[in-house]
């Protein structure tokens, strides 16, 4: 389940590299539509994921890549995702790094601060928390894209450069694993 799949490239990928019943929510109509040819009119769903009923139906994988940021209620998200999550199924989030790098260097004009469209930010700690009130757990995570275009005027890349950004958790994005927390039911 890739739940707010924007343009649908995750899902295209994944039809053409795997076996998986795919399943989408998105809630922009003119993606939506265009969805419905991807994934069949009963895979794809145009709505919050809060308002839809999944019967029985289990997932192996909830996606939520650039989402939550975007949320007034990311708990609510969270946890309606959690519900349908097998026992041994895997959520996957890609969520902006407040402490990130860019950040450090670009600060207001960093573009994961834009009011606008991001609505939440996250420290680690705090998305653990979420994610623990959702019955859920992180178990893992990584850092991803340690440099954007923006940072080459003030930076001098390289590869230690790298290192030292994801050594230190300032990658642009953290990416996390989650699982349902098997001690809450």
């Amino acid at each position: 389940m890739d739940v707010g799949c924007g343009g649908g490239n995750f899902l295209k990928c994944s039809k053409k590299h795997s076996s998986f019943n795919l399943y989408g929510i998105e809630i922009n109509k003119k993606v939506y539509a265009k969805l419905k040819d991807l994934l069949g009119g009963e895979n794809i769903y145009c709505d919050k994921i809060e308002n839809i009923d999944f019967g029985n139906l289990r997932f192996n994988v909830v996606v939520l890549w650039g989402v939550l940021e975007h949320l007034t209620n990311p708990f609510s998200v969270l946890y309606h995702a959690g519900k349908y999550l097998e026992d041994d199924g895997y959520m996957v989030a890609c969520i902006p790094n407040i402490f990130s790098r860019a950040f450090k260097i670009l600060g207001i004009n960093t573009p994961a601060l834009n009011p606008r469209s991001h609505l939440q930010m996250y420290t680690k700690n705090s998305f653990g928390k979420i994610c623990e009130r959702a019955g859920l757990e992180i178990v893992d995570l990584f850092c991803e894209l340690p440099v954007i275009d923006l940072m080459y005027d003030y930076i001098e890349y390289n590869s230690e450069l790298i290192s030292d950004i994801t050594d230190n958790d300032e990658s642009y994005y953290f990416v996390y694993l989650i699982k349902k927390n098997k001690h809450i039911k």
